[in-house]
């Protein structure tokens, strides 16, 4: 199940903040037509590496990288699924970049809530085998502007973004968005629940071909998830994260919870900042 990534909150002038974080899941049902769920003729196995690096550049403006790396695996036999004419799939291996991301958020109002901006561009890095139906991110360029509100509180916060994905190569145009609660129950320990959403609209023509046998990266993909996190600073600016996304609902998409664990170190003192996959 993906996530949505909500740039809200900026860092102050030079200040830097880098995570490294690791998903792993495997699946053989994906979701389809608003909450069925299908068997897929293969089991995908999913791990993802990615770091992420912001930078802020004003205390107003923050840039930020993300470069995710996936590996991926399917194990089966799809001999059932082959017997269909103009249908053909093998196992198989993919290891390589997915899509890489880069963008600036833009704090344009600074009291409570604060009101944030964000544009971010993510390449087509990721690369496919339709052999095999496996592919480490989506065939397109995308740009994500995005706004968000944000309000903190003195052991609390709660924040909402909403964002729209525009897509070359005949990609569906997706609204994505999330909400956040989080609080803190200690200067060292913190937690949050979030609810993220993806709606595509109906329009994009992008043939997803075989990889609608392993649901990677579909053009039509929805989903409603749930996502419970919690981190701790470890020592000084280094912090530990832990996150669970379990998908709600959701179209062309993996049924199948989410665990993320991350390392993160930040060049000032950590407040909520919580690692989230997006893969």
């Amino acid at each position: 199940m993906l996530s949505c990534q909500a740039q809200i909150w900026t860092l102050e002038k030079n200040g830097v903040q880098a995570s490294a974080s690791y998903t792993w899941f495997h699946y053989d049902k994906a979701y389809q037509d608003n909450s069925t769920t299908i068997d897929l003729p293969l089991t995908v196995f999913d791990k993802t590496l990615a770091l992420d690096v912001q930078y802020g550049i004003t205390d107003r403006i923050t840039a930020l990288a993300r470069l995710p790396y996936k590996m991926l695996e399917t194990t089966g036999y799809p001999g059932v699924y082959n017997s269909y004419p103009g249908q053909y799939i093998e196992t198989g291996k993919l290891n390589n970049i997915g899509n890489t991301e880069f963008g600036l958020v833009w704090k344009c109002y600074d009291d409570k809530p604060i009101v944030s901006a964000s544009f971010i561009v993510e390449a087509n890095t990721s690369d496919r085998n339709y052999i095999t139906g496996l592919q480490t991110g989506f065939n397109s360029w995308a740009f994500r502007p995005g706004i968000g509100v944000g309000w903190g509180f003195d052991k609390s916060w709660l924040q909402f973004y909403t964002g729209m994905s525009i897509r070359t190569n005949d990609y569906a145009l997706a609204v994505v968005s999330n909400l956040e609660a989080g609080y803190h129950f200690a200067d060292y320990w913190w937690g949050a629940i979030s609810l993220d959403t993806r709606k595509p609209n109906v329009d994009g023509e992008d043939c997803d071909c075989s990889t609608s046998a392993t649901m990677l990266y579909q053009n039509a993909q929805e989903y409603y998830a749930l996502a419970l996190k919690t981190g701790f600073t470890m020592y000084k600016d280094w912090g530990l994260n832990f996150g669970y996304h379990l998908g709600l609902t959701g179209n062309d998409v993996a049924a199948t919870a989410v665990p993320v664990i991350g390392v993160m170190y930040k060049s000032r003192p950590m407040r909520h900042t919580i690692i989230t996959p997006r893969f």
